[in-house]
């Protein structure tokens, strides 16, 4: 190793920097324990406590490659938004920020990246972040069976290799350097509703009133379609004539309203944000902007690495959030996202003269083999920035950093969104209590400004299986408030797909339906009677479950909890965790296992090590244990819980518990030990108390999405509930 390596020890971290003027750089946490380490040449050798590891750690060809011993039994967790199984061994992935729409298994890069990993060993576990929005290669036992191999094509970077041995340790250090996640305001937690395109504006009025005669909505998303010629911060004001007073209306109903906005700025003189924005936009040279194409056609892009452009960008997004009352922002297409493509064929127009048909047809052909974009994670191929160059940015040209110097793209792009992201938050926080921000790309540390959603999934059962096994490694990557297209965006998926998708995500954070132009209409008023009963019924159940989600969102932005997880976060010790990902834990307390499959009407289900009762009949099971369910959606309740529903409270065991509430998060402490329940702290509005017995009684337990909204008593040997105050 060169001279310019500082290592730096933290609060079971050690932080090693190489190279100098990071864009992004983020510090070690501060206390004890803080490993020991010796350096021989390019070996670093890590203990803390029982714990070791050794990073071999050397530059070549003008990139830093960390190579690790990979055990014959090692799990490999995280590496956020992968189309991958939770256990990446055997794979090569790419961290590039890429548009892949109608992405399957195994299809890379995707959205967004996120360069940190988790690995396990007899239930032991380290992580390793490193810190580089450069475009990367991380080789998991695929070139070399025995080695994790990660490739920086950059000569700088920070490597935080973080101690455990516990997963849930892992995170929240993780959490304390990149930040906690934001907290979303409550609403943001109800059912959302979008499309491409929702228009015109009489239409949009009449869509919300439909949907509320059906169920209750607590946001509506506005697609690119009303804007003027795809131009951001416009209305198209033929199909929007009075968008303000549409917002209103829209609020008078209870519904929050969010736009979509891109990044592109359109290159037309006299068209004021071109105009304001042009010396600040990213560069083909010295003198010149760069001109991309977009979905304005010809355009430039805002250069988010520079403090003035996020200022600027800053104020253009307050400005029109408070002249039209917006209540969030939808950050789109913002990895970046350009059409190349698109480039390519005005330049062969040009030079062959190609007709308006010829042009539409190669536009079309290449629409349709969007799905085949990328490179596949489990073949062993080279890989670089161009192999992505039809929806990417040009990897050479320039951003001007606010230490004056030129760098050429490919070493910042997976941090583009993440400054456009913290530029739209600071907007939004000087102007509003609640902030909201949805983004499709972003980078470590994106959790503290943005919720993230899942992209361009394909409407297909695989494509369900695969948005649970993607929401789970985000989950475990820090991104806690996350979600997908429920009923998926692409292509036009059957009607029970749909109301499968709606159940298994019913305890996701982020709950908002959303279609392609062409995909099957997934508005509630338009389905089939036998679906929409399935929509309406998961739908309840998430409300009635709203007090939980909420606590678990204080837990996520004050402890670094992730909300959702794999069952291998709360069951670490059990192997067979690590192969479940048809099934998530939500909290510590509740296990949901979605049927996704076709026709079915039931499911095998795995429960870990614990007692574990099911909600709707109220068997109790003794894990670790794969069981038969055929209930509708399959939830258990795990021994020693306290969960918060609508109005009250349900308990399964004994303990002692901290309870998020109100709408200010609250504390509430309760107990239940020895058939008496007390409360402290802050107190709950309890309405309704539901203590599940120890052991079954003879009538059993008959709850159901109905009956959960006036709570029963299970068991009547408890003790009078006292409430101590």
């Amino acid at each position: 190793m060169e001279d310019n390596i500082k290592l730096e020890r933290g609060k079971k971290v050690l932080k090693i920097t190489i190279g100098y003027d990071l864009c992004l750089s983020f510090n070690a946490p501060i206390g004890s324990p803080s490993p020991d380490f010796e350096m021989d040449r390019d070996t670093i050798s890590l203990r803390l406590g029982n714990q070791s590891l050794k990073l071999d750690i050397k530059k070549e060809d003008k990139k830093i490659i960390i190579t690790k011993k990979l055990g014959i039994k090692e799990k490999v967790l995280g590496f956020g938004e992968k189309a991958l199984p939770l256990n990446k061994r055997r794979v090569r992935l790419a961290f590039w920020n890429y548009d892949h729409l109608g992405y399957n298994y195994y299809d890379d890069p995707l959205y967004l990246s996120i360069p940190f990993t988790i690995f396990v060993e007899n239930n032991s576990a380290i992580g390793l972040f490193i810190n580089s929005p450069a475009f990367c290669i991380a080789d998991i036992g695929l070139s070399e069976y025995d080695k994790f191999i990660f490739e920086v094509h950059d000569e700088k970077c920070e490597i935080f290799v973080i101690f455990g041995p516990q997963i849930s340790e892992i995170l929240r250090t993780y959490l304390e350097i990149t930040g906690k996640p934001f907290l979303p305001p409550i609403w943001a937690l109800g059912y959302q509703i979008s499309r491409y395109s929702y228009f015109p504006q009489d239409y949009v009025l009449d869509i919300a009133k439909n949907y509320l005669s059906e169920i209750p909505i607590s946001a509506l998303y506005l697609d690119i379609d009303y804007m003027d010629g795809y131009k951001i911060f416009t209305w198209n004001n033929k199909r929007f004539p009075e968008p303000k007073a549409m917002i209103e209306e829209l609020h008078k109903l209870g519904i929050k309203v969010i736009p979509i906005i891109d990044p592109y700025i359109k290159v037309e003189e006299g068209y004021n944000i071109y105009e304001e924005a042009k010396t600040l936009c990213i560069k083909r040279d010295n003198k010149n902007p760069y001109i991309t194409m977009g979905w304005p056609g010809l355009c430039t892009l805002p250069d988010f690495m520079r403090k003035e452009t996020q200022t600027w960008w800053s104020s253009k997004i307050k400005e029109f959030v408070e002249r039209y009352g917006f209540d969030g922002i939808w950050l789109d297409m913002n990895e970046p996202s350009v059409f190349n493509y698109k480039m390519i064929i005005e330049d062969l127009s040009t030079k062959f003269g190609l007709s308006e048909e010829i042009k539409a047809i190669i536009d079309r052909l290449v629409y349709i083999l969007g799905s085949k974009r990328g490179v596949k994670a489990n073949v062993l191929r080279n890989i670089s920035p161009n192999d992505f160059f039809d929806l990417s940015v040009e990897p050479n040209v320039f951003h001007l950093l606010d230490n004056g110097k030129m760098t050429e793209h490919k070493y910042l792009r997976n941090a583009y969104p993440y400054f456009q992201a913290k530029a739209t938050y600071e907007a939004l926080k000087e102007i509003r209590k609640d902030v909201f921000i949805l983004s499709r790309s972003g980078y470590a540390g994106i959790q503290k400004y943005a919720a993230i959603w899942t992209g361009d999934v394909p409407s297909t059962w695989e494509g369900l299986k695969l948005t649970l096994a993607i929401l789970l490694n985000l989950s475990l990557s820090g991104i806690s408030f996350c979600g997908c297209d429920l009923g998926g965006f692409v292509e036009r998926g059957d009607y029970e797909l749909i109301a499968r998708w709606h159940q298994a995500c019913a305890f996701v954070p982020f709950y908002r339906v959303h279609k392609d132009k062409g995909a099957t209409e997934a508005e509630i008023y338009n389905m089939p009677s036998k679906y929409k009963k399935k929509i309406k019924e998961a739908i309840d159940l998430r409300m009635k479950f709203l007090p939980y989600l909420w606590h678990l969102c204080w837990k996520s932005h004050l402890e670094g909890e992730p909300i959702i997880r794999p069952l291998c976060y709360d069951f670490q010790e059990d192997e067979e965790s690590y192969y479940i990902e048809d099934e998530y834990m939500v909290g510590s307390s509740l296990l949901c296992a979605p049927i996704l499959e076709p026709n079915s009407k039931g499911r095998e289900v795995y429960l870990p090590r614990s007692k574990w009762i099911d909600f709707w009949n109220g068997e109790i099971q003794e894990g670790p244990t794969y069981i038969e369910c055929v209930a509708e959606l399959p939830i258990f309740i795990r021994y020693g819980s306290a969960i918060p529903v609508k109005d009250g409270i349900i308990i399964f065991g004994e303990g002692d518990w901290r309870i998020y509430h109100d709408e200010k998060g609250k504390v509430a402490e309760i107990s239940y030990k020895n058939n008496v329940l007390k409360q402290y702290g802050e107190p709950m509005e309890i309405r309704n108390i539901m203590i599940l017995a120890q052991k079954i009684s003879p009538r059993g337990f008959k709850a159901n999405y109905n009956r959960l909204g006036t709570m029963i008593e299970l068991d009547k040997t408890f003790k009078e509930i006292e409430f101590d105050k």
